[in-house]
């Protein structure tokens, strides 16, 4: 005989059980449960009683009397982990269902909370979805790093066959040709008279003043054009370098080496809307130990904001001006300074929050300023804007130390 001790451990064992267990008959009448079925299948309940289970799940397991009344086999698993969903707070709980046949017109049904799993699965699913898009945004930068190369490639091949070019033959002709004319001055005036001769003499003169000053402009054009394709096949050799997860080296150079490349890249942006740069740099400054391409990144895009802040309206400026200044602060740290008299800005404290998405344009992408900020934090600085007030003008700092670990580079 079985001690009455040992059921009832047998009973309170079932009825503890972490699993719900619930005995019913074929046609789903309820014998027995223990507390955690009567817990997951209360709020199916309707009228608050779980008498049979057929109708307790009718609604989220509907053939579920068809399958086992169905079953032929004296025992078995009828039922194999049949999911199905209840209602919960503050989210529903999600519960796997398993039927089977113990002998004759007894069946045990059998609940498991699979909420966390099924969660789990959602959470795998959707950062699949996220790498695929991502991938697939990757693939497509890819492709447009590599056509506007092969672009920037054409321009530059182009680019250094022009400054590669031969000096204009006309202008050492032209040259010489004043001087040729003012060694015969006698046949010069019985030919053409000596108020032409003098019109003519000038008017070569002139000519070659203005070809002298355009072979100038052109080879300065030649070499702006060849820096700034530099410096944009090295933004693209970064970009790629990102994508594929390579880190970047870092190089030694000096401040204002830093700041004369920015401001050729946008001379002409600052010089189309008037605005008068003038720059303060510390002659006894310490070498900087960054990565060239993104410092310079990070000044464009500075002195971009500040000629675009002169095209918002309510920057109202008569003398439109940027003065920039590259100090030691600190034994170990320099800092750009940008100030501009332009729209200016008004927010709390008058110090702009930087973060990814938040912008001082009415329809600026606010990445900008946060890539920045990120590109420098990486280098162990600090990036500031500050303004005091709508139509007060602006100034960015940009904090540096004298010399930085390398190696140590974040991405944006």
């Amino acid at each position: 005989m079985t001690d009455d001790g040992e059921i009832e451990r047998l009973l309170r064992f079932l009825y503890l059980c972490p699993v719900g267990l619930a005995d019913h008959a074929a046609n789903g009448d309820v014998r027995m449960m223990n507390a955690l079925a009567v817990q997951m299948l209360m709020p199916l309940a309707s009228d608050g009683h779980i008498d049979n289970l057929f109708t307790v799940l009718a609604e989220s397991v509907p053939d579920l009397s068809t399958l086992v009344q169905g079953y032929g086999p004296p025992f078995g698993t009828i039922v194999q982990d049949r999911q199905f969903s209840v209602r919960g707070e503050p989210e529903p709980r999600h519960y796997a269902l398993s039927i089977l046949r113990i002998g004759g017109d007894t069946f045990m049904a059998t609940l498991s909370d699979v909420t966390q799993a099924v969660l789990n699965e959602e959470i795998a699913r959707t950062a699949l979805r996220a790498q695929a898009v991502q991938e697939g945004r990757v693939e497509i930068l890819t492709g447009i790093l590599h056509d506007i190369g092969n672009g920037i490639t054409g321009m530059g091949t182009r680019t250094a066959i022009l400054g590669a070019a031969p000096p204009w033959e006309e202008l050492p002709q032209l040259e010489k040709l004043g001087p040729f004319l003012r060694q015969q001055p006698a046949a010069l005036e019985a030919g053409l008279g000596v108020d032409r001769a003098a019109a003519l003499l000038s008017f070569v003169d002139a000519v070659v003043i203005r070809l002298q000053q355009r072979a100038a402009e052109w080879r300065e054009t030649v070499a702006l054009f060849s820096k700034s394709i530099l410096h944009v096949q090295e933004i693209l050799n970064i970009q790629r370098q990102f994508i594929q997860g390579g880190t970047l080296p870092r190089g030694v150079l000096l401040p204002g080496e830093l700041l004369e490349d920015a401001l050729a890249i946008q001379r002409g942006s600052l010089h189309k809307r008037g605005i008068e740069v003038t720059t303060e740099v510390d002659p006894d400054l310490g070498p900087l130990e960054v990565d060239r391409t993104r410092l310079i990144q990070v000044l464009v895009n500075v002195l971009r904001n500040v000629a675009e802040a002169f095209d918002v309206n309510g920057s109202k400026a008569d003398r439109r001006t940027l003065h920039v200044v590259v100090r030691r602060i600190r034994p170990d740290h320099l800092e750009f300074v940008f100030a501009d008299n332009a729209c200016g800005f008004d927010v709390p404290g008058g110090v702009f929050a930087i973060t990814r998405g938040k912008t001082t344009k009415q329809t600026g992408s606010g990445l900008g300023l946060s890539t920045c900020a990120q590109i420098v934090a990486s280098h162990h600085g600090t990036f500031t804007l500050r303004s005091a007030g709508r139509g007060q003008g602006a100034t960015c700092s940009v904090v540096l130390p004298v010399s930085s670990s390398p190696g140590d580079e974040a991405s944006p």
